[in-house]
């Protein structure tokens, strides 16, 4: 992904109660040689992601629908000088969660991540410090979840690249990286409730991918 900034700087001070096995932003080894699965750079604007698996809203079945999420492409709040970002609208006073779902391969088929070390994505939001949201891999029996709060700290108004090592996930509660379906991002009243986040938010998300650096 040429349009990608690369990161280069170590972090040098972790916010306040950052685990140290959940890492947001590292360095990479030069010399390290990197494969990457782009799960999705968001810049085709399409119900069809770059792995080729299919992507979209999610909230609690409900009649009449819950109508608490909005799914949008932002040309205007991006990375680089071109396509677009995933913006997605979150109001959880009018539901208990909400979110955004990416199957990892065609006809929701499973993927194998055992090659993948990280879980490599860059977030902002549209006010900073209020913003919130749960990250799953899952595939048909199993999901780990990470809080991207907990990992990383609270959400900027600034692009933040965020690196996830995937053993986080495994030992969140994932049984196997050799059969995942799905990264989703979640939004949680509850988790908003108990740490004083905003029950509503918007949160841009770019550069969706697994990497086999750290």
């Amino acid at each position: 992904m040429n349009r990608r900034p690369v990161a280069l700087l170590t972090l040098l001070a972790f916010a306040a109660g950052l685990r140290a096995d959940l890492v947001a932003t590292n360095t990479v080894n030069a010399a390290a040689v990197k494969t990457s699965l782009t799960v999705d750079n968001f810049d085709d604007a399409d119900n069809v992601n770059d792995a080729g698996g299919a992507k979209g809203a999610m909230e609690p079945e409900h009649d009449p629908p819950y109508n608490s999420m909005g799914v949008t492409y932002d040309t205007g709040v991006r990375l680089g000088a071109s396509g677009s970002s995933l913006k997605v609208q979150y109001n959880l006073t009018a539901a208990p969660w909400n979110g955004f779902w990416n199957q990892l391969a065609p006809g929701a088929a499973p993927r194998d991540l055992a090659l993948y070390k990280t879980l490599v994505f860059w977030v902002r939001g549209a006010t900073g410090g209020v913003e919130h949201a749960k990250i799953e891999l899952a595939n048909a029996s199993s999901k780990g979840i990470v809080y991207l709060n907990d990992a990383a700290g609270p959400v900027t108004n600034a692009w933040r690249e965020i690196r996830i090592p995937l053993t986080s996930f495994t030992a969140a509660g994932l049984n196997s990286l050799a059969n995942v379906k799905e990264v989703n991002f979640v939004f949680e009243s509850g988790y908003a409730a108990d740490h004083g986040l905003s029950l509503t938010g918007t949160v841009y998300i770019d550069g969706l991918e697994f990497s086999t650096l750290d």
